[in-house]
């Protein structure tokens, strides 16, 4: 009965977001090689806040694996944080919103059911 409080059964939806948060993780580092030549179009911030978001997602990913609602809340306020970024330096458009929308909805929808 313990063990069920401290691993509980993880929703197919948050397996998927989960993975997929990681995945986003690892696209970010990819991404990081592709823009050095892009430096000065992007703003000198962009490269390390897309870094810093890499691990971010990384932490998020294994913390949805694993059912943790810091998780959610850690994903969301990096959400936000990239959001204001992409607006400011003029990379902003609704698409950018829409995935994260998903996966903070889905998020929030499991959050009773975390730890």
């Amino acid at each position: 009965m313990s063990e069920a409080k401290t691993n509980p059964k993880r929703p197919l939806l948050v397996t998927l977001i989960s993975l997929l948060v990681i995945f986003l993780g690892f696209g970010g580092f990819l991404s990081f090689f592709n823009m050095h030549g892009n430096v000065q179009k992007l703003g000198a911030i962009y490269i390390p806040l897309t870094v810093f978001n890499s691990v971010v997602f990384l932490v998020c990913g294994y913390g949805l694996w694993l059912m943790k609602k810091w998780a959610v809340y850690l994903y969301t306020i990096s959400v936000v944080i990239a959001q204001i970024v992409l607006l400011v330096s003029g990379h902003w458009n609704l698409l950018t919103l829409v995935l994260p929308i998903i996966v903070i909805f889905i998020g929030y929808k499991n959050l009773s059911g975390m730890t």
